[in-house]
């Protein structure tokens, strides 16, 4: 039988910068039991300490529900902040009931942290989830058998750079501002632990000196992955990716990855679009192509005009996408709402769709404002003229910026889209000779060079 969570009243800090979910929720939790009470509602992680010093005096029962997205800077999700600050919160409070909600899907090596500091009470967004079962978990918490499959990890997914697990953040409660300081651990290892004046969290980085920038760009540096391309003589081998995104929602970011993959799949490549935001606009193409009415959602991927789309599902595995083509394309969008925030970054060619009216310029420099430093970007103008570029070049500086013809149907290129496109995927164009070994190709080769041998075969015999 499901727990109701009536068997004690409870104390609950509510932890979200969705105030309209964190109101209903206060609301429901209210309801179930009249002497609950929702304490206070706290939209982020920097006010997140001085309300549970307040909570932990109280004699009782205590809740923390949190979400994954409370921990964000400047738009960003910092999860690798949020598990520190939760490794904090647990050792700090040990009395503290912890519900995490979580945005992330299973493989996150975020979710692999929370399990191994002993938070087991997670709920995925693909759960069915209540406010009976938040509040059955806060009585009963799960077992680690419930969630102890969060602790496979997609190794892909960008994490921190060395894997240590988290670290708890020091905290002094006489009320000075601590300075920043260094803790010698096992291999000499030196860790950075802020020591943070109530209530505020923070451990931003600050640039004092060059010799910092220095330290910080060799941090970026190793934070890349694994190479997917080897340059060879100044020829590409491997999987190229291309992220698309734009400075604002609904500026064309589908468009023109549509556009890119048609060009790529007209040179004879093999090729993958990737759906990499919410929008369900492949379900929709997806539907219009087979000529039905409703979203297709059984089928997570459709073939169109030779081009393998893969629409966004929590399941996906972007892993596997990127071992069996020539060109993967990330239809980003907007880049403040993906979950494949960091893969955009990872790509080898960045687009950045901007809007070609004046008054919208201010989202191109409000999005340079917000963006880690980057060397490679492509700025794409739809319905761009001469003075639009040159105005655009100004704002952007050294990145390039290209103007992309009109072209209502992004299926079909002219001359002009072509011309576009080369001078996006610029170096990253393949030749017949670094055509990408998939493993589907091998299998073809294999299954002819047995038809062939039995052909043989069978000529000889006869003879």
């Amino acid at each position: 039988m499901e727990n109701t969570g009536e068997s004690m009243h409870k104390s609950i800090i509510i932890a979200t910068p969705n105030t309209v979910f964190a109101t209903e929720l206060k609301k429901q939790i209210e309801a179930v039991n009249k002497l609950n009470r929702v304490e206070d509602i706290i939209v982020s992680d920097e006010d997140l300490i001085e309300p549970l010093e307040v909570l932990n005096k109280k004699i009782g029962f205590k809740g923390l529900i949190i979400t994954s997205d409370i921990a964000k800077k400047n738009n960003q999700t910092r999860l690798d902040y949020l598990s520190d600050l939760l490794v904090t919160i647990r050792e700090r409070y040990p009395d503290l009931v912890i519900c995490l909600l979580s945005k992330e899907k299973v493989g996150h090596p975020f979710l692999n942290e929370v399990v191994h500091m002993g938070i087991y009470n997670i709920f995925l967004q693909n759960e069915d989830l209540s406010i009976n079962s938040i509040l059955g978990a806060m009585d009963k918490p799960k077992s680690f058998s419930e969630v102890s499959h969060l602790r496979d990890v997609d190794y892909l997914i960008p994490w921190r750079r060395v894997s240590y697990g988290p670290q708890a953040i020091e905290i002094k409660n006489n009320g000075e501002e601590g300075t920043q300081k260094e803790v010698l651990e096992g291999n000499d290892r030196k860790v950075k632990i802020p020591n943070i004046k109530l209530p505020k969290l923070s451990n931003s980085k600050k640039r004092n000196d060059t010799s910092d920038e220095l330290e910080m760009l060799d941090e970026e540096l190793m934070d890349i992955p694994i190479q997917k391309e080897i340059i060879m003589q100044e020829k590409i081998v491997g999987t190229v990716v291309i992220g698309v995104t734009c400075v604002a929602a609904h500026l064309g970011a589908t468009h023109t990855a549509i556009t890119i993959a048609t060009y790529l799949r007209e040179q004879g490549h093999s090729v993958a679009l990737v759906e990499a935001n919410y929008s369900e606009d492949f379900d929709r193409i997806h539907a219009l192509y087979e000529g039905e009415k409703h979203h297709l959602w059984q089928k997570s991927n459709f073939d169109l005009h030779g081009i393998d789309h893969y629409k966004y599902r929590d399941s996906m595995s972007l892993g596997e996408i990127l071992t069996g083509y020539e060109y993967v394309i990330l239809d980003i969008g907007d880049l403040n709402s993906t979950s494949y925030y960091d893969e955009f970054f990872r790509s080898h060619v960045k687009c950045v769709v901007c809007s070609s009216l004046e008054w919208k310029h201010h989202w191109i420099e409000t999005f340079l404002d917000n963006l880690p430093i980057q060397d490679d970007l492509n700025f794409i103008v739809p319905f761009g003229t001469d003075d639009v570029i040159s105005d655009i070049q100004k704002i952007v500086g050294n990145y390039k910026v290209i103007k992309m013809p009109t072209n209502k149907v992004p299926y079909n290129t002219n001359s002009e889209t072509k011309s576009a496109v080369k001078t996006i995927m610029d170096g990253f164009i393949k030749t017949s000779d670094q055509k990408l070994v998939t493993r589907s190709t091998v299998l073809i080769a294999c299954l002819a060079s047995v038809v062939i041998t039995a052909l043989i075969f069978g000529t000889l015999v006869i003879l």
